[in-house]
């Protein structure tokens, strides 16, 4: 790497990214990753190693990035959340809202929150069903190949 690179390599690198750290249920261990950085992402047996092993990912990560000129996303501050936002709704679904609320005898605020809340599990839900339905799908046609192949196997003995 140059000189300007490394300097921008370093800067990256004392920059706050957030990691989130999960463990996995599939293989033991933890799967860590830093959100703001794209498919940057490890595992390890323990917390410590899958927290070594996300900075030598980052490493390698802003590396491949810097050396090909392209750019790298600063990370996001959580501070620019302030839990406010406007929504503007079709009128007949704000009447909706407003009756459901009070059946549910919660406020039109509480009400949204709990069905964005709701419908963003959902959809996190879903991605994670989607990933393993293509890991599965990716498995599936790896034993449909052998058992081919040791079908082949047999003809050709016979």
């Amino acid at each position: 790497m140059t000189s300007d690179i490394e300097q921008e390599f370093e800067q990256y690198m004392a920059m706050p990214y957030e990691i989130k750290l999960a463990p996995d249920p599939e293989d033991g261990g933890w799967v860590v990753s830093i959100p703001d950085l794209p498919y940057c992402m490890s595992e390890g047996d323990t917390v410590e190693e899958a927290m070594e092993m996300i900075r030598d990912a980052q490493r390698g990560w802003l590396t491949v990035v810097l050396s090909h000129g392209d750019s790298v996303p600063e990370p996001r501050v959580e501070s620019t959340y302030s839990g406010k936002f406007m929504l503007r709704v079709p009128q007949t679904l704000h009447r909706t809202l407003v009756e459901e609320a009070g059946r549910q005898n919660v406020s039109l605020n509480q009400y949204a929150v709990m069905l964005l809340a709701k419908g963003a599990a959902q959809t996190s839900l879903n991605a994670q069903v989607e990933q393993r339905l293509a890991d599965l799908q990716v498995q599936v046609t790896a034993l449909q190949k052998a058992v081919e192949r040791s079908r082949e196997r047999q003809v050709q003995r016979v």
